[in-house]
């Protein structure tokens, strides 16, 4: 699990960082610092959302192939030609 797992679960799951947080009894504060780079994930924190999170389910593997396409889709909407 990377910090990008924790920020697409809790878009999957509609959720703010703090009721992220309450649901999988985690400091607002940490969920904040996981998904901005400031800290990993540590075993505690990595068994507390496997413990009520599957990441096999194939609705969420779908969604974030979906996040992934339109990320793609975004940055190529956004390039620059500079050869013009």
């Amino acid at each position: 699990m990377k910090r990008n797992d924790v920020h697409m679960i809790r878009l999957y799951e509609g959720m703010t960082q703090k009721s992220f947080a309450t649901k999988y009894g985690l400091a607002e504060s940490t969920v904040a610092k996981i998904e901005a780079g400031f800290v990993g994930i540590s075993d505690v924190t990595r068994a507390k959302i496997l413990r009520q999170f599957d990441m096999s389910e194939p609705e969420y593997i779908a969604f974030c192939e979906r996040m992934k396409q339109a990320q793609e889709n975004e940055v190529k909407n956004n390039e620059v030609d500079i050869t013009k």
